[in-house]
Formats: structure tokens, sequence, C-alpha cells
């Protein structure tokens, strides 16, 4: 799954560099994620936590692509590099954001469940 993720990106932004980079920064957000949630929920760490991973992984290709075709796009608009970064950041706030943000929102929904694994798989996600 995790190489599938890698091969896409590499073959989607044209660069191995830029798909090895996506794929540590969302391994690295995701160790923090488990350090925070271990600070906050010292004894509660269930095993369905685990597909987080490849969740998280296909959240971050998703943002990845979004910026690689952002700055793609960019060319046709803008001067110098500095220009297209702001035209890449300032479009692509949107698109993430609201990808995060309902992202988000559906998996803490799973925190009302009653199956306390699903409850404590959205309060992860979420």
């Amino acid at each position: 799954s995790a190489t599938f993720v890698l091969l896409w990106l590499c073959v989607h932004t044209r660069s191995l560099s830029m798909g090895f980079a996506a794929i540590i920064v969302v391994v690295l957000a995701l160790l923090h994620a488990v350090a925070l949630y271990k600070i906050f929920f010292p004894h509660r760490f269930a095993v369905i936590n685990a597909l987080a991973l490849f969740i998280v992984l296909g959240l971050g290709a998703d943002n990845a692509c979004i910026l690689s075709d952002l700055w793609q796009q960019s060319e046709a608009f803008c001067q110098n590099r500095t220009e297209r970064l702001t035209y890449t950041l300032d479009k692509g706030f949107t698109a993430i954001s609201a990808c995060a943000v309902t992202t988000a929102a559906s998996f803490l929904a799973n925190v009302i469940s009653a199956i306390r694994p699903v409850r404590m798989f959205g309060t992860f996600m979420g």
C-alpha cells in the first residue's frame, strides 16, 4: 500500500525526491499524533489505530498531488518563484483545509459510538 502510494506520487509529481518527502512528512506527522495521543490518553491505544497509517498516507498523497498540480498551474500565471509559491499556497490552503476539516469532522462523529475501539479510533483520527 505504501509502496503504491510512493510510486503514484513519484509518477504524478515527476520527482522521486518529492514522492519520498511526502511519505516521510506523513509518517512523521503520524508519529507526532501518536505521541500526543499517548500523552492525553496514556492507558488507551486501540489496535485499530494502526489503520491510521493507511488513511493518513492517502490523505497526505492527496494533499501532495494538490500542491503539485497547483505549482504546475502557477507557471502560466506567475513571473517568478515567489509569486508561484504564493499562488500555490493561497489556492492550496483552501482545498487542503476543506479536506482536513471535513475529514476530521467525519472521524470525530465516531466519538459517539457505543463500540469503544471505534470511539477511540474516531478520537485518534479526529
